[in-house]
């Protein structure tokens, strides 16, 4: 309702009575603060700057009160998610600086305290970079020596930087924040690693034995079983992939007649995905969990795979994410498997 009546409100409707009722009476209906600064970005884009003001007040209030326990919510949202939305909402409607700087520690500590972002999160932050970006149009920097105004956005590789470093200098008396975002490649395998759910990955034969990822055979079909564990059952929408080693290739149950892992009555399936895809290269899996718990679950995931070209192959790491809260994830070991030839 909220960013429904904000979007009628940018393009000039006439919806200031259904914006003032609510920010009168219905304010604290609202359960987060991103639901309640929509309405104050509404009412100030429609020139009632008292009642926006209360509004993104209130949603600042709400996002000093609202802890993040490191869980996903129902409305895809975070601490650092709403924080990165009333930011840009103040912002873009010109609000009040010291509100502004409310808003912006918020967003730098919850920032700082996440290892990785959702993709909810990584957008409201866009959006509010933008609606700051004025404020950083008067900026003095120093890059390598040289003078210039405004914000540095940089993107430099690991040889650019052997070769000449770059030094950037802030002579103004204002502070100047540098943010560094380092990206790679691991240059080794990675172990497995559990951080919220376990993964184990086995192949077996379509009789349900333990195959030996060392001596497949080429043109025989194995099952290649997923289990997770879950040290709490909680919320969260979870994918799983599964990249497929080259020389194995998926049989695709909605193409391929036998290719369904629902007659093999040794494989127990208890949790059941919303959602599979056979790609060429991987195997996804999407769950909905509704967590309420605290018991301990075990479920397994499986698909049909066919060995078919002879060699040696590299088997990388299947991942599983609650992907709004990407913190809480688990991987498997990277492998190899050996196909042998069929003659």
């Amino acid at each position: 309702i909220a960013y429904a009546l904000y979007v009628l409100a940018r393009n000039g409707r006439p919806v200031m009575g259904d914006l003032r009722y609510l920010a009168d009476n219905k304010l604290a209906d609202f359960a987060t603060p991103m639901a309640r600064a929509p309405l104050g970005a509404a009412l100030s884009a429609l020139g009632d700057r008292g009642r926006g003001r209360a509004a993104f007040v209130s949603a600042l209030a709400g996002l000093q009160e609202r802890g993040d326990d490191g869980l996903s919510r129902p409305d895809y949202g975070s601490r650092l998610r709403d924080g990165a939305a009333v930011l840009a909402l103040i912002a873009e409607s010109a609000g009040d600086r010291a509100e502004i700087g409310r808003a912006a520690a918020i967003l730098d500590g919850a920032r700082n305290a996440a290892r990785s972002t959702s993709t909810q999160e990584q957008a409201w932050m866009v959006l509010a970079a933008q609606a700051m970006a004025k404020d950083a149009e008067g900026m003095t920097l120093t890059v390598d020596g040289t003078e210039r105004k405004g914000p540095l956005y940089r993107t430099l590789s690991a040889a650019a930087l052997e070769q000449k470093p770059l030094t950037v200098a802030n002579p103004a008396a204002a502070t100047a924040q540098a943010v560094i975002t380092v990206a790679g490649i691991p240059t080794g395998a990675e172990p497995a690693l559990n951080q919220g759910f376990g993964l184990e990955r086995v192949i077996y034969t379509m009789k349900g034995e333990k195959a030996d990822p060392a001596r497949l055979r080429q043109n025989e079909r194995y099952v290649v079983a997923l289990t997770v564990t879950e040290p709490a059952s909680r919320y969260g929408r979870l994918l799983l992939v599964d990249p497929v080693p080259a020389g194995l290739e998926i049989e695709n149950a909605n193409l391929t007649e036998g290719a369904s892992v629902a007659g093999l009555d040794w494989l127990k399936q208890e949790v059941y995905p919303v959602h599979t895809e056979a790609r060429d290269d991987r195997y996804v899996a999407a769950f909905e969990r509704s967590g309420g718990n605290d018991q301990k679950l075990v479920y397994t995931v499986a698909y049909i795979a066919r060995a078919v070209s002879p060699g040696r192959y590299v088997a990388p790491a299947a991942v599983i994410e609650d992907m709004y809260r990407p913190d809480r994830f688990g991987r498997t070991g990277f492998g190899t498997v050996d196909i042998a030839s069929a003659r």
